[in-house]
């Protein structure tokens, strides 16, 4: 099923003309990836506070006093 998505998006982009990006040079892929590395970190974060106990999916602010 990815296989033809893939298939499909490529057919697509060329018969639209999209434009085609210039590649990364592979000296830049460590720099690049240092930068995301607090982005790439989250879902680690997140699914560790849930596993562990610190925090559940379903978190909300505490109701106001009465």
């Amino acid at each position: 099923m990815a296989g033809l998505q893939m298939v499909q998006v490529v057919i697509t982009a060329r018969r639209r003309n999209y434009s085609v990006e210039e590649p990364v040079p592979l000296r830049d892929i460590p720099r690049i990836t240092v930068c995301a590395f607090p982005a790439l970190m989250m879902p680690v974060v997140l699914l560790g506070c849930i596993y562990s106990g610190i925090t559940t999916p379903t978190e909300r602010p505490p109701s106001p006093p009465p």
